[in-house]
């Protein structure tokens, strides 16, 4: 083997090992998620085996608090209870308000989120009908006939 071959082969070789070595460093990375967006998408007939495997992120992260001993507003999923809280604590202090007024909309914020639990929570049919009425609404539709 001439020098040039041999320069070449280490070159080659530390490259490699370059690569190896921050693809391996990259999974202590707290945000790496390696295969789970191949598996995520996967089709066929093992997809729902890779499904599992995997889990739901954002099923996860919306996942009400299962204990019932809690009051309905703090079984909150904390993501979206933290969004919330931010999002009143903006509007309370944009439009300054005094002490009564934040308790009243607070009072009136958990009534907003034990509704929200309970939409989480029960499994229901979604209804057609029409919510003032309780009817089905009528076709606008020209009948086929004419």
């Amino acid at each position: 083997m001439n020098s040039l071959t041999k320069f070449f082969l280490i070159l080659l070789r530390v490259a490699i090992g370059w690569h190896l070595l921050f693809a391996g460093l990259a999974k202590f990375n707290s945000d790496y998620h390696g295969s789970e967006g191949y598996l995520q998408e996967s089709v066929g007939p093992l997809a729902p085996q890779f499904h599992e495997l995997v889990g739901d992120r954002l099923a996860d992260k919306l996942a009400v608090d299962p204990d019932t001993a809690k009051a309905a507003h703090d079984r909150l999923p904390p993501v979206l209870a933290n969004e919330w809280n931010d999002y009143f604590e903006a509007y309370a202090a944009y439009y300054n308000f005094t002490p009564e007024q934040r308790k009243s909309a607070q009072d009136k914020i958990d009534k907003i989120k034990d509704k929200a639990v309970t939409w989480m929570t029960t499994e229901k049919s979604p209804s057609r009908n029409h919510p003032s009425t309780g009817r089905r609404p009528r076709s606008r539709r020209p009948s086929p006939s004419g």
